[in-house]
């Protein structure tokens, strides 16, 4: 039961996170400053709702899993949590790349 509620607070949480991105994203994209959106921006947009909505997805398999099949709930366990770190760390190498772009060579 501890676990079942574990990962219903952590899908609650980044099904938050993934709307709180959405929404900005959204606007400037009606806005159409979508276009004018350039370098670190639309890498933070593109890459967070890429990761927010795989690591929401993965969230939600666990609680399902954990509540329709308690003894395989560990597999997903483990592939949310390397998941996540192996998403994290291409969101940061692409803001590094965007940053080593914007820098003006002498």
């Amino acid at each position: 039961m501890f676990v079942t509620i574990i990962f219903a607070t952590a899908t609650i949480y980044y099904a938050i996170m993934l709307v709180l991105i959405l929404i900005p994203g959204r606007s400037a994209w009606k806005s159409g400053a979508s276009a004018r959106l350039l370098g670190l921006g639309r890498v933070v947009y593109s890459d967070g709702i890429k990761y927010y909505i795989f690591i929401f997805i993965l969230s939600l398999l666990n609680l399902i899993a954990t509540l329709k099949l308690p003894s395989v709930s560990i597999l997903f366990i483990i592939l949310e949590g390397v998941f996540g770190s192996v998403l994290s760390c291409r969101v940061v190498l692409h803001i590094r790349q965007q940053g080593i772009q914007q820098i003006p060579h002498t």
